[in-house]
């Protein structure tokens, strides 16, 4: 097949590409650009059956050059020589760098592809050594309908390739390459697929040598780990950057944004998702310390997308995608391998090995690795060795792993048997020190050695003076990693934690079979290695973004490593001792990060352990139980939360004066727990104790003192305390002013902001609500990029509200509707924030003459609050909110029931003089007056204007519109003379209160009927 004359017509015979496993996608890309040209392509391994000068006389082949393919080959020179002198019909492009052909090979046809990344030009080389016309070729394959075959030097252009891809050893991967084709052929049809098998049957193996020999075919390769919820979630908002989404996207939802956008990109990307569990087999009730949702398939993949996924899973059982089965070797196939390594090893010795290890990858790869070096022997001794101790089913693993403690106890003792303090030495000791950790998962060589950015401490403080001196020194690391690796026991990978950095690894088989028989002293000391390594790891910042990946590391070593049970805890002279720290400092970046359910669990499970071994009043389980209760309060479990801010309250009662900030802590969660249950007259003398304790313990500027403050005023203001409130509020924004000490809390400084907005809306002053609120708000989007943030969030439904009372409608409408989105979003349909926004809703829809939205959307308020609360004081907000809307429909009759349920709730919860029962009985008036009863609504009417005159002052808008609605009645009554007067005189101030423009005044001068909603305040 020498070059000749560019055509465009088909050649009639078959050309065969000639290929090694390793070379597929540069085997398929020539059959691409044959196929395009008009030539019949097939592609062929090369193997024993295959021969040169066999190829050459056939018909017409291409030879892909690699030193895969020399290796597979395996010919002679003279074979080579063969060909040569009948080249006729071969055609070599080499594309491999180590290919290394005889010079007998010179005269046989090649195209060099090497160094030539421009996709054009090495197609057109290839077409005129295929003698035909670059430029006629190009329509068939499109019009057969295949996925395109990029140019395979293309993987140097990867746009982005996780830093966690298993390390790929292409001479000690072993065959697959029918589950490999199986793998591309599947992917190319259906765009997923799922490997499985048992554990130790290379899985992982194969996936990560499918992402080696097609990566070029791929914009984005992701890695992600599936075993734990909170970690896919995590590695998946990582593609966020890569895929140009903005760093403003919540995090603790940003999975699913990234998601969205691999279904809609326009890039080739490459999922792998490592050791996942089909969503059919999760159990509907997932124990603590789960993430807060079970990671669930449907959702964290981009079922529908333009890439590929794949999975590895040990479960057989998939619906979809179709599994590709990864099983265990033949005993031929673990017999080659071993020969293949072990040099001179009879063929029948490695099948009787292949057969006692059950074809395991795993072990036979350690025993290849083992008998390669030529200082080991692979012999009977060894096999009795192995035979004698039969493989053990670890029933407490989840999945059936086998272990053959002979295979890697062989490697581990000769470096056990070296001098106390050599490298060898070392290793061994490395070895077995990292069976402490979890298997599987890469543990940092910074963190061993207590050198983690941020945290660093003498080089391997925390180590055996020995091995602490082996692995502090460059030279020697190196040498130890080397040891370490030599038998595939541990292999080299991407520090999870530090950028650049390395991380050792143990696959499960030989984790078990080191650990198996570590003798007990030697497994607690060095159980306690890893207790103290972690706590250096702990930057003690649960609140820096940038750390949140570490802790949650750390979080995933805490239960391999029995943390809770060390009872080193209680010896202070120990660095065991700061474990409770490490574990509340997890708890809250766990907490933070928006993993709620794995946050409460452990700290629950932290603080039973360590009260029964250090007791209750230790201010270290004290820390715990707060953190514990906080995430346990963002979960909406109150009742629980409560139980927490009580134990850690009762435990610091004591030493409070040592300790006034756990005690301030303590107090204000317990209290607002009580709010969230409908305890809010509870809950004002909780704040009440702590604020005063605040104030004698650390002094009025103390920024703990005026976070005591806030959340005092927080009870008041839902006491209907609004003046009360609004001194503490005014007070602390007064100190932020005049302190530049505190300046550093913004957030709690825009919190006391935003607090004096409110005051003035509760106090009837409505712009000087909007104007304080939109600046609050706007410093809140500068501060947090994220618009789904909760203080954001917070922020717009306040707005929303004083925009309505403000009389500026539609703006409110269109501001509150984004909000509620939003709200559902991140809270849910039920939690109280979203039900607040959901009836503030239905208020701003009824004053914008949208009666039937304001009527569905407030009874669907009303509906998840009463079913979730239904004696709280929410409920009665929501049904007061109700009643008006389903007045305005006429509908007086059901809106007197809710009216009335309203007026009885907030009265036993909150008295009858509390503005929200002043107003749910405003509302009663106006059932009555609807339904023709007006003496009724008038006697009502006056006993709520009197009471509102005092509560609220007499120049209230809340107290003017019950003057209004008065009027009304008392005219309807014939009392002509007592309706002028009192209205007359409401007029005057309603004008004076909130000018002659504003809606409720030109409602009341035109004598229409107004309403007293009610905003249910953020607890």
């Amino acid at each position: 097949m020498a070059p000749s004359a560019p055509h465009s017509t088909p050649m009639a015979e078959p050309i065969d590409v000639v290929h090694a496993p390793e070379d597929t996608v540069w085997a398929l890309w020539l059959q691409q650009i044959g196929t395009e040209a008009g030539f019949d392509i097939r592609t062929r391994l090369v193997g024993a059956e295959w021969e040169l000068t066999g190829a050459a006389g056939a018909g017409s082949a291409i030879l892909v050059i690699s030193g895969s393919f020399v290796h597979a080959a395996a010919l002679a020179p003279e074979d080579w020589r063969k060909a040569e002198t009948d080249p006729a019909g071969l055609l070599a492009v080499i594309v491999g760098t180590a290919a290394e052909v005889p010079s007998e090979a010179g005269r046989i046809a090649a195209v060099d592809l090497r160094l030539l990344p421009d996709e054009a030009q090495a197609r057109s080389k290839v077409l005129q050594a295929l003698g035909a016309d670059p430029a006629a070729a190009g329509e068939r394959l499109r019009q057969a309908g295949r996925t395109p075959v990029r140019y395979p030097r293309q993987e140097m252009f990867v746009d982005f390739q996780s830093k966690s891809l298993p390390r790929y050893q292409p001479a000690w991967f072993y065959g697959r390459d029918r589950e490999l084709d199986r793998i591309r052929s599947q992917l190319d049809t259906a765009g997923a697929a799922v490997l499985t098998g048992v554990a130790g049957s290379g899985k992982t193996w194969l996936a990560a040598a499918y992402v080696h020999r097609f990566r070029s075919q791929y914009d984005l390769i992701a890695w992600i780990s599936g075993e734990n919820g909170a970690v896919m979630r995590t590695e998946l908002g990582q593609l966020a950057g890569p895929l140009g989404l903005p760093d403003s996207l919540p995090r603790a939802t940003r999975h699913h944004d990234v998601v969205a956008a691999l279904r809609r990109s326009a890039k080739r990307y490459l999922i792998v998702y490592d050791n996942v569990t089909p969503d059919h087999y999760r159990t509907a009730g997932e124990e603590l310390p789960l993430p807060r949702k079970p990671a669930r398939l449907s959702d964290m993949v981009p079922w529908d997308g333009p890439g590929h996924v794949l999975f590895t899973s040990k479960v057989a059982d998939w619906d979809n995608p179709r599994p590709v089965a990864v099983p265990m070797f033949t005993v031929d196939e673990g017999a080659a391998l071993l020969q293949r390594h072990v040099h001179g090893l009879p063929e029948r010795l490695a099948e009787r090995f292949s057969s006692a290890v059950d074809g395991s990858p795993v072990l036979l790869n350690a025993l290849a690795h083992r008998g390669s070096r030529g200082t080991d022997a692979v012999d009977e001794a060894l096999l009795a060795r192995v035979r004698s101790e039969p493989f053990v089913l670890l029933q407490d693993e989840p999945g059936v792993y086998k272990r053959a403690t002979s295979i890697i106890g062989d490697s581990l003792r000769p470096l056990l048997d070296e001098p106390p303090g050599s490298d060898a030495w070392a290793a061994g000791h490395l070895l077995r020190l990292l069976t402490c950790f979890a298997a599987d998962q890469p543990i940092p060589l910074a963190l061993l050695i207590s050198q983690l950015p941020g945290t660093e401490r003498r080089p391997g403080a925390r180590l055996p003076a020995e091995l602490a001196e082996a692995l502090g020194n460059e030279h020697r690391r190196k040498r130890v990693l080397d040891l370490v690796t030599r038998d595939s026991v541990a292999e080299i990978c991407a520090d999870p934690l530090t950028e650049g950095g390395r991380a050792l690894k143990i696959h499960a088989i030989p984790w078990h079979g080191i650990r198996e028989f570590l003798p007990r002293e030697l497994a607690e000391d060095n159980q306690h290695v890893a207790h103290r390594v972690l706590c250096d790891a702990d930057p003690q910042r649960s609140d820096v973004p940038s750390l949140w990946n570490r802790y949650l590391w750390l979080w995933q070593q805490v239960a391999q490593i029995e943390v809770l049970s060390c009872p080193l805890v209680a010896d202070p002279d120990d660095p065991c001792a700061q474990l409770p720290d490490l574990i509340r400092n997890v708890v809250d970046a766990l907490r933070i990060q928006g993993e709620l359910t794995a946050a409460a669990g452990l700290g629950l499970q932290a603080a039973e352990a360590w009260s029964a071994m250090l007791g209750t009043d230790d201010i270290r389980v004290v820390r715990i139980r707060i953190v514990t209760g906080n995430a346990l309060w963002q979960l909406g479990d109150w009742s629980q939360a409560h139980d927490a801010a009580a134990a850690a309250r009762s435990g610091v009662e004591e030493s409070r004066g040592r300790f006034p900030e756990e005690y301030v802590w303590s107090s204000d969660l317990m209290a607002a727990c009580m709010r969230m249950a409908g305890n809010w007259a509870g809950a004002v003398g909780l704040n009440e104790q702590s604020h005063a304790w605040a104030r004698e313990c650390l002094g009025d500027n103390n920024i703990e003192t005026l976070r005591a403050a806030h959340n005092l005023a927080v009870s008041y203001r839902m006491l209907g305390r609004f003046a009360d409130a609004m001194d503490l509020d005014a007070g602390n924004y007064e100190r932020f002013r005049s302190d530049p000490l505190l300046a550093d809390d913004a957030i709690l400084r825009l919190h006391c902001v935003n607090n004096v907005a409110r005051n003035h809306r509760e106090l009837g002053a409505y712009e000087a609500s909007v104007a304080l609120q939109e600046r609050v708000l706007g410093e809140f989007r500068e501060l947090f990029p994220n618009a789904l943030q909760q203080n954001i969030l917070r922020a717009r439904k306040n707005l929303a509200v004083s925009y309505r009372k403000a009389g500026r409608y539609r703006e409110a409408r269109e501001l509150q509707q984004t909000t509620l989105i939003d709200h559902v979003r991140v809270y849910g349909d039920s939690h109280p924030e979203s039900v607040a926004a959901r009836t503030n809703l239905a208020n701003d829809y009824r004053l914008t003459g949208n009666a039937g939205l304001a009527a569905t959307t407030a009874e669907e308020a009303y509906r998840l609050c009463s079913a979730a609360h239904a004696d709280h004081p929410y409920t009665a907000a929501c049904a007061a909110n109700y009643a008006a809307a389903l007045r305005t429909r006429e509908r007086c009759a059901e809106a007197l029931e809710l009216d009335r349920e309203a007026v009885d709730l907030f009265t036993v919860r909150l008295g009858a003089d509390h503005p929200y029962t002043l107003a749910a009985r405003s509302g009663e008036a106006s059932d009555l007056a609807g339904l023709g009863r007006i003496e009724e609504a008038a006697e009502i009417g006056a006993d709520v204007l009197d009471r509102s005159r005092r509560v609220r002052g007499p120049d209230h808008p809340y107290t003017l519109q019950c003057g209004i609605n008065l009027a009304l009645d008392l005219r309807a009554l014939g009392r002509t003379e007592e309706a002028d007067e009192l209205e007359y005189d409401t007029l005057d101030r309603y004008a004076a209160a909130l000018g002659r423009d504003h809606p409720e005044f030109r409602a009341a001068f035109d004598r229409v009927r107004g309403t007293c909603d009610v905003e249910p305040p953020p607890m």
